[in-house]
């Protein structure tokens, strides 16, 4: 797809309707995204969990800590940043940079391994564009969920496909599936494997009410800022459209997921 028919084609965000974010900028909002949804998801999922001053939140793949400061900024809870692939270092400089070394606390950590934290300390698990990585991993819902208190709450926003894929993957999407696409997973599939864990309840995981739209402001924001993404825009413009062009086939969306630990 072109440029010029991806600009005519694709939409915005409309971001009054997520008021958390009217006076941050579409740079802001992106500003070191490791995922299509930017602060528009962390907005969307944050919606879902009764934030406190005070509670203590672990931010799960945090990435480059776009999604901590928004928390810590936003609802005055004290963040624990972790990720394994950017460094604490790295992490903290950006969490300096918004003036928030006293809210956030930065780590460079394994996720699937034991963390060094006691049992039942946080309040809220948080994990944006992340869990698809590793979330499907036997056992892993047990592991990490030992970390939260009892009602404690766990959101995950993360970009997937509307429904499972039933028969052969398209053409279009093969580029990519080996490296990420192929993690993904549906909003039913996700429900599935959280209610058989029986570790929670109040399971709701539904696809986000912009959860397509999120895909195409992101790809046009890469346009306004010279992002070719490594020459790989117009190929992604083309998974975008493919699946609302062709509706027997999944399509890329996001979903959102929220739960209480019994």
């Amino acid at each position: 797809m072109e440029i010029a028919e991806i600009k005519k084609r694709f939409r915005r965000v409309d971001l009054e309707k997520y008021p958390q974010l009217r006076s941050l900028t579409r740079d802001q909002i992106y500003d070191g995204k490791m995922g299509p949804g930017g602060l528009i998801l962390a907005s969307e999922m944050s919606s879902k969990v009764p934030f406190q001053k005070g509670m203590r939140v672990m931010d799960l793949g945090c990435g480059k800590g776009g999604t901590s400061i928004f928390l810590a900024q936003t609802y005055g809870v004290t963040v624990y940043a972790i990720d394994l692939w950017i460094s604490a270092n790295e992490l903290f400089k950006n969490i300096q940079t918004a003036n928030c070394e006293n809210k956030i606390l930065p780590f460079n950590l394994d996720t699937t391994k034991d963390l060094p934290f006691p049992d039942g300390y946080f309040d809220v698990i948080f994990c944006m564009d992340a869990l698809h990585y590793f979330g499907a991993n036997p056992g892993f819902l047990a592991q990490i969920s030992k970390y939260l208190k009892q009602s404690g709450y766990l959101v995950v926003g993360n970009p997937c496909f509307d429904r499972e894929f039933e028969t052969a993957v398209p053409k279009v999407y093969e580029a990519f599936w080996a490296d990420e696409f192929s993690k993904y997973h549906s909003p039913k599939w996700w429900e599935t494997l959280v209610k058989e864990s029986r570790i929670f309840s109040d399971v709701l995981v539904e696809e986000a009410r912009d959860g397509v739209i999120m895909w195409e402001d992101a790809l046009l924001h890469d346009i306004e800022t010279n992002n070719t993404k490594g020459g790989r825009l117009e190929a992604d413009a083309d998974e975008i459209a493919f699946g609302h062009d062709n509706p027997q086939y999944p399509y890329l969306t996001h979903y959102i997921l929220s739960c209480r630990k019994k």
